[in-house]
């Protein structure tokens, strides 16, 4: 009998010491994402910056002060949201669309006679009650726009969906 509590207490004892190396490791994974998202992100800005700063300088290089200036304009707004939103993992979608709005348009500005853009986001979605992790799209329709629409003959057409494919 002193045997078979002995068991019971040795194996209780074991299954809460499994548990707290399972709540370990998904706690180490949580971080290690976290970690690769905030890595992603300070990757993504400074190549974000450094391309809105050359559209200024091309601007300016081609005496096209109404553009630079209106530019610099959106460019600092935009700014200033992202760096509201930098310190955030996550953020709504439709924080996010706004932000892929306002970027897209400075993007139009450059590439006027290049593409056109629409947005559109699956009506099951709730866009003010769904997070995704910040900027995660940007460089996405960043890569579309400078290594496929600009070099279209003809005025191309950026379209992006959210939707909900097998209820993610």
């Amino acid at each position: 009998s002193t045997f078979n509590y002995f068991l019971i207490g040795a194996v209780f004892l074991l299954l809460v010491f499994f548990g707290f190396i399972v709540k370990a490791l998904y706690s180490i994974k949580r971080k290690n994402k976290e970690i690769a998202l905030q890595s992603l992100r300070r990757e993504m800005n400074p190549h974000f910056i450094f391309n809105s700063l050359n559209s200024v300088n091309q601007f300016i290089s081609q005496n096209k002060e109404l553009e630079a200036n209106k530019y610099l304009a959106s460019y600092s707004t935009l700014m200033r949201n992202m760096m509201e939103n930098s310190n955030k993992d996550f953020v709504t979608i439709a924080t996010e669309i706004n932000q892929l709005k306002k970027y897209l348009d400075l993007e139009h500005l450059r590439f006027q006679d290049k593409f056109e853009y629409e947005i559109s986001v699956d009506d099951t979605i709730d866009s003010e009650g769904t997070y995704i992790p910040n900027m995660i799209i940007q460089p996405h329709l960043e890569n579309a726009i400078w290594h496929g629409l600009r070099y279209l003959d003809t005025k191309g057409l950026l379209q992006l969906k959210i939707q909900l494919k097998e209820g993610k």
